[in-house]
């Protein structure tokens, strides 16, 4: 009776996700935490796509009065974005296969207890 209610237990309990399969992790992300980390780097790799490619005055164009100096040109944002997204793209690949791979441990990246070998 003991192990019937056992395996029985251990049947009903909710999987973790987190099984071996042939050495590999056999981890899933949910589509909705895939969709905020990704807007997390899509916001991130704005701030990092935003300064390239921009021109500087002497480049040819129209000078608004008013304008600063160091104000640039022209900005296309939808060229913006378009690069936005396809850095976006490749740092969250990057995320995600470690993330199911497992390549970089969390436990690594504990620098706390690193750096205090007692954890004190």
């Amino acid at each position: 009776m003991s192990s019937e209610v056992e395996t029985r237990s251990r049947s009903e309990r909710p999987s973790t996700s987190l099984g071996t399969n042939g050495g590999k992790t056999d981890r899933q992300m949910k589509l909705t935490s895939i969709s905020a980390i990704f807007m997390l780097f899509w916001a991130f790799s704005f701030f990092l796509v935003l300064p390239f490619r921009l021109q500087s005055r002497e480049a040819p164009g129209e000078y608004v009065p008013g304008q600063a100096e160091s104000a640039p040109p022209s900005f296309s944002f939808g060229r913006t974005a378009k690069w936005t997204t396809v850095v976006a793209l490749v740092l969250f690949g990057l995320y995600y296969l470690n993330y199911v791979n497992g390549w970089i441990p969390v436990d690594s990246l504990d620098l706390v207890h690193a750096t205090h070998p007692g954890g004190q």
